[in-house]
This record gives structure tokens, sequence and C-alpha cells, in this order.
């Protein structure tokens, strides 16, 4: 990179202007991003902990970090801290604990970064013996009679959830390639390897002392993976050095960040084709902290960017010379074993000799985000290629957050599953929980809304569980359910009203459904966002909505622009018009159970509708049982409308169909409810209550003939 300075200069600038419009901007999408998926680890947290194990969600990597960008596209690292099972270093550190604890093993046969867990008793502090493990598949006895866990131990649970999706992929188990999920469980010591980061030479600028002080407080994570070139691999842990890694990145400024979000661009774009992810973003994280704490502060600028990658580059360049790649911050690690071979190594070398001699050929042929061509339009005002605005790649991950913000919001209790009472007894442990949060004062915006989000959604939820009961006991709905849904009815423009709306019409209280359903509909306003979940694809938000993302706070937006799907568990079947409950019955023969996922279809037992199409269902019934002949027959066209001009086969199309083949069939056009319900069978053949309908419309055909 032998360029005049000047120009470099001026390359720079120009590189992190670019890198700003495809949204690299700490102050916006940075923090954006960062407080969106920190908020959804801690609510994550405490959705995950209270029915069964406790657990500590972390979302790692790009996503936390906010070191991505829209076209990179970034998969979400999940890691799930088993706490009931702790691991410690040393047979004294012992303490009781609700199911086991480990004793970390090592000795010099082990592998670097690695180590055996032998399972301990929780009620002394002994080992544990085979005759008392009840998973004896999960363990193995060594030649010295120790029981060892195998880092195999969740995967026979996971295969069966998540069928054919199930991957592995190092430590990560998932059912999807887009999120990676690690089971660990946490030493609340750092082994000597692990303390490599606080006794190694360093220049001293960086990380600051109090950076290393926080670092020694987070412990280390064991992770399932064995070593690479080991004989017995899957008796084998990994130590993570995650929190210490994140609390690094953290503490980057703007400059470093866009250089390490650069970098990235270039693994990706250049380095993936030769040899894939085996050069991976880790490798690249590594290479930048090692740079910044080897360089001089004050270098890292926005005008001296291009300099700072090539400082990253020319490291990487060092180790590909010496066949070893040092973790930042584990001793003794070889981050090229496993991942890498020795001949590849001069290949890249090459490549990042040429990179870091002609860097700005590399930059403006960089498809991902138009990086490129932005570049060009920057060098060369005559270049006319047309790219999205900074602003408008703003308002895409605002948008992106708030999505992020509505499925962790609500879309974690729709899947709650099990008998109404333990259901009952989660949500109000759960809000017990959540209210215990909102009296932290460290709390972001994002957060707070987070968090009184979940609590509205869990309000109207406990509200219909209790409700239905009533019903179905023969009971007066009383008081404090009343007060519930009262509590609920401002989580969005439609969905706890509906539900609330709903209840009142299954408890022959026509006109105060009817005056809930009106105010309802006075709510949706031209710019409404139906939002439905369950791997349907919904409207995408106005122009209107989409700016408010960004002068407005989320749970803002979401309670007044926002007209989520409506979801009623079994447990709140008598709160649901009849003809619905067959939504909660769709499975009906082995086909269908051959078309759900297991985990990803879970929903398939509840019954599920669009916010719009149900208030007009529910307008309908309502003034069908008031006599209100015009009003009917104006709501039953309403949802006509909708799904012949509006809907577009978003959502939850079919059962909109369903509902309409239901008031066509109390009108007694029988024949128009046969073609909705064909219809709706020809959109979703499996795995839809049409089915029933055909059959009933089919049944009464015969008797009456």
């Amino acid at each position: 990179m032998d360029q005049d300075p000047e120009y470099q200069h001026v390359m720079s600038l120009r590189l992190s202007r670019v890198l700003e419009d495809i949204g690299v901007t700490r102050r916006q999408t940075v923090k954006m991003r960062r407080n969106t998926w920190l908020a959804a680890e801690k609510i994550q947290t405490v959705l995950e902990s209270i029915p069964n194990r406790k657990k500590t969600l972390y979302i790692s990597g790009s996503q936390s970090e906010g070191t991505t960008t829209l076209g990179m596209e970034s998969d979400t690292d999940c890691l799930r801290s088993l706490n009931d099972s702790p691991v410690f270093l040393d047979l004294s550190e012992w303490q009781p604990s609700p199911i086991c604890s480990f004793l970390v093993l090592q000795d010099e046969s082990s592998p670097p970064q690695h180590c055996n867990l032998q399972i301990l008793r929780f009620d002394l502090p002994l080992p544990a013996t085979l005759d008392i493990i009840n998973k004896k598949n999960n363990v193995e006895v060594d030649l010295d009679g120790r029981v060892l866990l195998k880092n195999t131990i969740q995967d026979s649970n996971l295969q069966k959830n998540f069928g054919a999706d199930f991957i592995r992929q190092g430590p990560s188990r998932s059912g999807s390639k887009d999120v990676d999920i690690v089971f660990a469980y946490h030493c609340a010591k750092q082994p000597k390897e692990c303390q490599f980061l606080f006794h190694r030479p360093r220049p001293g600028h960086w990380p600051t002392p109090d950076i290393l002080e926080q670092a020694k407080q987070t412990g280390t994570f064991l992770v399932p993976q064995g070593h690479s070139e080991s004989c017995n691999p899957k008796l084998e842990w990994r130590f993570s050095t995650n929190l210490i890694e994140r609390l690094l990145m953290f503490n980057l400024n703007s400059t470093k960040i866009k250089a390490y979000i650069f970098l990235k661009v270039l693994r990706k774009t250049y380095f993936k084709a030769v040899v894939g992810d085996r050069l991976s973003t880790f490798h690249i994280k590594t290479a930048l902290l090692f740079t910044i704490e080897s360089y001089p502060s004050d270098i890292w600028q926005e005008d001296n960017l291009l300099k700072c990658v090539s400082f990253c580059l020319t490291t990487m360049k060092r180790w590909c010379k010496m066949n070893y790649f040092p973790h930042y911050t584990i001793s003794g690690v070889d981050l090229f074993v496993g991942k890498l071979k020795k001949f590849e190594l001069p290949q890249i070398s090459a490549m990042l000799s040429d990179m870091i001699e002609n860097i700005m050929v590399y930059v403006v042929n960089i498809e991902m985000d138009g990086l490129g061509r932005r570049m060009l339009k920057l060098i060369d005002a005559r270049n006319t290629h047309i790219t999205s605005t900074r602003y408008e790649n703003t308002v895409k991950t605002a948008r992106y957050c708030c999505d992020k913000i509505i499925s962790f919001s609500c879309y974690n209790h729709f899947i709650m599953n099990g008998e109404s009472a333990s259901i009952k007894s989660t949500i109000e442990k759960i809000v017990v929980s959540l209210n215990n949060i909102l009296m932290q004062n460290d709390l972001s915006i994002i957060m707070k809304d987070l968090v009184r989000a979940n609590l509205l959604f869990l309000f109207n939820q406990l509200a219909t569980f209790k409700a239905s009961k009533c019903i179905k006991l023969h009971q007066p709905v009383t008081a404090d359910i009343y007060n519930l849904y009262q509590a609920s009815l401002n989580s969005d423009v439609t969905s706890s009203r509906l539900k609330f709306a709903s209840m009142l019409f299954c408890t022959d209280q026509y006109e105060e459904a009817a005056a809930v359903l009106e105010h309802t509909e006075a709510l949706v306003h031209p710019d409404v966002w139906q939002y439905t979940f369950c791997n349907r694809r919904h409207p995408m938000p106005s122009n209107n909505i989409m700016r408010s993302l960004l002068d407005r706070p989320m749970l803002e937006v979401i309670r007044t622009s926002a007209a989520l799907s409506v979801h009623f568990h079994r447990q709140e079947e008598h709160c649901v018009p009849k003809h619905l409950v067959f939504e909660m019955h769709r499975t009906i023969n082995q086909e269908d159970i051959q078309h759900r996922h297991l985990v990803r279809d879970k929903w398939m037992d509840s019954a599920v509708t669009d916010s719009i199409p149900f208030l007009y269902y529910l307008q309908y019934l309502t003034y069908r049982q008031l006599g209100h002949q015009d009003r009917k027959l104006t709501a039953m066209w309403k949802l006509r409308h909708y799904i012949n001009h509006y809907s577009e086969g978003y959502g939850h199309i079919e059962t909109a169909l369903n509902m309409l083949g239901h008031c066509f069939e109390l009108e007694n056009r029988l024949d128009l409810a046969w073609q909705c319900y064909i219809e709706s069978r020809r959109v979703y053949q499996h795995n839809n209550a049409a089915n029933w309908h055909i059959m009933k419309l089919l049944y009464q055909a015969l008797v009456q003939a």
C-alpha cells in the first residue's frame, strides 16, 4: 500500500462514509442492534429459565456486537448456559447444586483449550458413580473409574426435535442455518490457560485496566466440542472465553468497528470463495484484537481507516507465514488447527499480500451492500449507479430491530404448551421476574419497552386462560380477569382487544363485544402494519411506519401501528367462536403430521388468525346475534373484500377463507361456503381445518339426500 498518504486519507474517509451509508454508524445502527439483542437476551433468559432448568442466554457475535450490515446476512449466535450444573476447577470448590456438578480434568495429554468433565454428586463433594447416573448413554467410564460426561449429551433430543433440519457444526447444534445454538456449562473461575490475556506481555495501552478487571470476573464456558486431532473427541469439552471477547468488542471505537466490519466483508467476498468458512470471522476478530493492542491508539482514526485495515491484514499474513494463528485470550491454541491445512497457507498469504498492496482494487469490486459501486460513485461523480441511501438503510435496520422486538415480545408466549395449570403458573412466574427487571436502574429504553410489551401480552394470555376456565365451569368471569384484560389492551392496535371481544362474545355479552370491536376498527388506520408469526409472510410496513421507527420508541410504534396476529391456545378454547376451535385440530392424519415441523409448527395445535379478518368475522357473528342485518352483511363484505383485494396471500389466508366460509354457511349459501373451503385447501392442502368443514358439508349433503 505505497500510495500517496494524502490519497490514502481521502480514500479512507470515502470508505468510512460508504460504511456509514450501508449502516455502520455507532450512534444509530450499531447501538440499535446492540440494545435490541441485549434486551432480547435478557428477556429470553427469563422465558427459558422459568419452566424447567435455570439457564442464561447470551446472544454473541455480530448481532449483539452490532458488527454486521444488511447485506452480510449474519446468522445469530446463541450460547445457552445451563446454570444448575456448575463446573469446578478443584474438588475443594464444590457446592451443592440442583442436578449435578462437574470437575475439570486435565493432564499432560489434554489438547490445548480442552478438558474432560467428571460428574460429581449434587449432594456431596464426591465423584458420581455409574449406578446413580440415569442416562448412562451420556457418560463413559475411563480407565481410572471416573464417570465422564460426553459432549453429545444434547444431540439425541435435538435430533428428535429438529429432525432432518438438525445441524451440528463444531460446538453448535441447531435446526436452522440462520441460528447457531451452543449449550454450555459455566465455570466461575478461569483455568490458567484462560488467564493468558492478563499475564502475557503487551504494549499496555489496550485493553485498559478496567476492562481487564471486568474480564477477570466473567469466568469460563465449557462448550461441547472435542479437539480435531484427538483420539476420543466425544469426551472432550472446549474452554470458551465468550464474555471476555464481548467486553473487548464493546470497548471498540467507531473506526475499529468499521475496520472489523470491512475485514469481514473482505473475508466473505474473497476468502470464502477459496477456503469457505474455514477462515472464519473468529480469525478476523482475533487478528483485529492483536492489531489494536500492538499499534498506537492514535492511529485508529477515520482518515486512516485503510491503513488500519492493512495492519490487520499484515498481522494475518505474518501468522500464515509462521503456520501458527494464536488465540487472543487462551494460551497454547493454534486457530489454524482443524481449520486450514499448511499447504493452503501460502495461497492465503499471497492473497493477503496482494490485498495489502492493491486494496482499492479489491474495494471497488465488492458487491455486498453495493460497497464497490458506492466507492466508485464517490470517486467519479459521473457514475450513475443507483444505490440505497444512508437513511433508507438506517430505516431498514430499524425495521429489522422492530421485527425482533415484536418476536421477543409475544411469539415466545405463543408457543407455550402443556397443561393449563402449569402454563398459568409459568406465566405468573414470568410476570414476577419481568417486574423485577423493571425495578433495575440501568435499563436501556429498548429494554424497558421489551419488558413492558412482554407484560402486556402475558396479562392478556393469563386473562384468557382464566376466563376460559370460568366459562368451562359455568362460572362468571371475575373482576380480576376483566382487570387483566384492561391492563393488556394497549399491547398493539388489535390483538389483545380482539381476544377480549372474543371472550365477551363467548359469554353472550354481545353489546359489549360490539362496542370493543367498533373501537378496535376505529384504531385501524391506513398505515396499520398487519404482522404475522408462524413462518408466514406478512406485508411490509408502510413508509410512514418505517420513518416513525427512527423518531419514536419502538413500543409506541407497535402499540399504535402494529396489528399482530391473534393466537388462542387449546386452554383458551372456551373464549373462541366454536368454528375457530377446528383450527386447533387441523392435523388430521399421518400425511398432515409429515408436513409439520416438530418445533416450528407447534402453533398448529392452536387457533391463529390475522387480526383484520378476525375483526370482521367477530363483527359478523356479533351483529348476527344482535339482529343487526345490515351491519352483519357489511362486516361479511369487508371480510370478503379483505381476502380478495388486500390479503395478497399473506399470513393465515386459509383461516380467513375458513371464517368467510362459515359466514356463508350461516347465510345458507353452502355453494359459496364450499368454494371458500376448497380455495382454502388449495392454498394449504395439509394441516388445514378446511378439511373438517368440507367433510361436514359433504355429510350434510348426504343426510339431506
